[in-house]
């Protein structure tokens, strides 16, 4: 919901702060998830010198960020297998997960943050049907000569 919301490049008229680009993108069996933030460098309307413009800018983002230094953002990607990855991924490797703080998207570094994970699809149908078809012919076949054996 947070993320939709986010994403939305606006929302009741008003823009959202920052640029939320999300990126699916499939090569072979293989899918590729990457989500870019990129915080908005809004000019402020205030001078390099102009001091009394400047100050309640910088107290409103020191608010922000000890209001939101505690909170984050969880973003998980499930899938059959996780390959290469910037986050963290669980024992079972079907999970990856990144924790962004709050206080990180209000005054973040100007380049933003990228999520990246490739996600392994799973093996192919016709796979199964090899490694379980090959052996119960290969068994269907001796048995049948077996047979033959026996009744000459």
């Amino acid at each position: 919901m947070f993320q939709t919301l986010a994403m939305d490049p606006a929302r009741d008229g008003q823009p959202t702060p920052g640029n939320w680009e999300l990126s699916l993108e499939r090569s072979g069996g293989d899918h590729a998830f990457t989500q870019r933030f990129t915080p908005d460098k809004v000019a402020t309307g205030a001078r390099d010198g102009d001091a009394t413009e400047q100050a309640p800018q910088e107290l409103a983002k020191g608010m922000m960020r000890a209001l939101l230094v505690k909170n984050h953002i969880t973003v998980r990607v499930h899938g059959p297998s996780i390959g290469e990855t910037n986050g963290t991924v669980n024992e079972q490797k079907t999970t990856v997960e990144w924790k962004l703080p709050l206080a990180e998207l209000v005054d973040g570094p100007a380049e933003g943050r990228e999520l990246r994970a490739v996600v392994h699809g799973a093996e192919p149908l016709w796979l199964w049907l090899v490694v379980l078809g090959v052996p119960l012919v290969v068994l269907g076949l001796a048995i049948a000569a077996a047979r033959r054996r026996r009744a000459a």
